[in-house]
């Protein structure tokens, strides 16, 4: 399976480094992103925005020929959001790193800075913060119990 990996904001491609090689290992190829103006420190970020974000994304889906997984840490569960919604047929899943679903749809949600419980527990309160995450009825909880950035502390298990 393909899975492309989208890091949450101000993140680059190289935050992956060491998530790739068990996805590799298990036979996924592996895309991980560097999204426009993240390029180098220098790189020119004026007039970048979400939508710019969420068009490179798309266009990684669009050079696949196939399904694909995607993979957003942190704020780039927005981004991948977007992409889901601009190519629906050939996003087999989501999977939301430290971050949350925006929408319907099948998803998985690795909780690291709080658990699973912790999460259900404000569903079932309304949290406005996880109510696009309510609605959804194929989602599945993954606990990876680490801090906002599993890729940096636990790469292994993430992957």
């Amino acid at each position: 399976m393909d899975i492309i990996l989208v890091p949450g904001f101000w993140l680059d491609a190289s935050t992956w480094s060491e998530v790739t090689p068990p996805l590799v290992a298990a036979g996924h190829q592996v895309h991980p992103l560097t999204l426009p103006g993240l390029e180098s420190v220098e790189a020119p970020r004026t007039g970048i925005g979400l939508r710019d974000h969420i068009d490179a994304v798309v266009k990684s889906i669009d050079a696949i020929d196939g399904q694909v997984i995607l993979v957003g840490h942190s704020g780039g569960g927005a981004i991948i959001h977007g992409a889901v919604d601009a190519r629906p047929d050939q996003v087999t899943r989501a999977v939301y790193v430290d971050s949350g679903p925006l929408a319907e749809g099948g998803a998985t949600a690795i909780t690291c800075e709080f658990s699973s419980a912790q999460l259900a527990t404000w569903i079932e309160a309304g949290h406005q913060n996880v109510s696009e995450l309510a609605r959804i009825r194929d989602v599945e909880y993954v606990d990876l119990p680490t801090g906002h950035w599993p890729q940096f502390t636990r790469p292994a298990e993430l992957g």
